[in-house]
């Protein structure tokens, strides 16, 4: 499962794996390219338009992939609720991989040179 697919570019990349792909994303523009891409690379995707708070499915993926989830203007109820969705829509030791999209926490790094800029050494 692709939660938030975007593009359709995780979607598409699992699918030319061999997996079947349940994806989907709350944007239409973004399914309309999503649809676009599938269609492009093939694969076993299925592509829906809808949020975390409409999944109802129970066991039924072995992985279920968040890249970049964005809570957004969620509550932190729910934010639990969509977590609690996808663990139950997840097969008993199905896995879920996230990394969450936001503002960094840290100050940015200092900028570096562009490497044209730097000097050669005298070896």
């Amino acid at each position: 499962m692709d939660i938030g697919c975007g593009l359709g570019y995780h979607a598409t990349a699992f699918a030319q794996k061999g997996f079947q792909v349940f994806a989907f994303d709350p944007g239409d523009k973004y399914l309309e390219i999503a649809q676009s891409n599938v269609a492009k690379q093939g694969g076993d995707v299925t592509l829906r338009q809808m949020q975390c708070a409409d999944l109802d499915e129970s066991e039924c993926f072995v992985l279920a992939w968040a890249g970049s989830y964005c809570p957004g203007q969620l509550s932190q109820s729910g934010i639990t609720q969509d977590l609690r969705r996808i663990y139950t829509s997840l097969k008993p030791g199905g896995w879920f991989i996230s990394n969450v999209a936001g503002k960094p926490k840290i100050p940015p790094s200092e900028k570096v040179r562009n490497w044209r800029q730097c000097s050669r050494s005298s070896d």
